[in-house]
C-alpha cells in the first residue's frame, strides 16, 4: 500500500504545496502593498482580503490518501508493540508510545524508532532493519520538505519536474525500507508466537512390521 499509493502522493506534493507557497507569498506581499498605500495615500480605503487558493482542494485530495496510509501503518506497529511486550521482550516504552511518539513534536524524530527497535530482542539479527527503515523515512521527509521550499521560491517548470522526480525516488526507496521492517519485524513476532511442532518419532521396524 505504501508503494503503490503513498509514494505517488509524495511525489506530487513539491508540486502542489510549493504551489500554494508561491501564492501564500504573493498575496502577503500584496497585503503589504495595500497596507503601505492605505498609510501613506489613502487611510480611508479598506483593503481587500487575501483571495484563497485555487490548489487548496488538490492539497486535500493529497492529504487523505496520505493519511489513511499513515493509519494503517501506526495501528500495525501498535499491534505489533503490543504483541512484542506480551512475548515478554524487553523495552524502554509501552505500546502507546508507538502511537503517541509520532505525535510529539522534536519527540517523533526518535521516539517511533526507539518502539520499533523495542520489537525486537536485543541480540536479534533482524534488528538492524529498524535503522534501515528510520534512516530513510528521516531522509525522505527531511528532502521532502526541503523540495517543498524549493518549488516554492521557484516557479518554473523544470524545478517542479526535478523535485518531483527525486521526491519519488526518496519515497520509493523509504517505502521499500518500510515494507523491509514491517516483513521482518512480523515474521519475527509471528515464528515466536507459533507453537513449537511435536516432534515424530522415527519409526522402529519389528519382525518387519514399522511402529512408532
Amino acid at each position: 500500500m505504501a508503494v503503490a499509493v503513498g509514494v505517488p502522493v509524495y511525489a506530487v506534493a513539491p508540486a502542489v504545496q510549493g504551489r500554494e507557497a508561491r501564492e501564500a507569498r504573493r498575496a502577503v506581499a500584496e497585503m503589504r502593498e495595500q497596507l503601505e498605500y492605505q498609510r501613506q495615500v489613502a487611510p480611508g480605503v479598506q483593503v481587500r482580503p487575501i483571495a484563497n487558493s485555487n490548489s487548496g482542494s488538490a492539497d486535500q485530495l493529497l492529504v487523505l490518501p496520505a493519511l489513511v496510509v499513515s493509519i494503517i501503518f501506526v495501528l500495525w506497529f501498535y499491534r505489533a508493540a503490543t504483541i512484542a511486550t506480551r512475548l515478554r521482550r524487553p523495552a524502554q516504552r509501552s505500546p502507546g508510545w508507538a502511537v503517541g511518539g509520532w505525535l510529539i513534536p522534536i519527540g517523533n524524530f526518535y521516539l517511533p524508532y526507539q518502539s520499533a527497535r523495542d520489537i525486537f530482542r536485543e541480540r536479534e539479527p533482524g534488528r538492524g532493519v529498524v535503522k534501515r527503515w528510520w534512516a530513510g523515512y528521516l531522509v525522505a521527509a527531511t528532502l521532502g520538505q526541503a523540495l517543498v521550499v524549493i518549488t516554492g521560491f521557484n516557479p518554473e517548470p523544470e524545478y517542479t519536474i526535478a523535485a518531483c522526480a527525486l521526491a519519488f525516488a526518496v519515497w520509493m526507496l523509504a517505502a521499500v525500507l518500510a515494507w523491509e521492517f514491517v516483513h521482518i519485524a512480523t515474521a519475527s513476532l509471528t515464528t515466536e508466537l507459533r507453537p513449537p511442532k511435536a516432534i515424530d518419532p522415527q519409526p522402529t521396524t519389528v519382525n518387519g512390521v514399522a511402529r512408532r
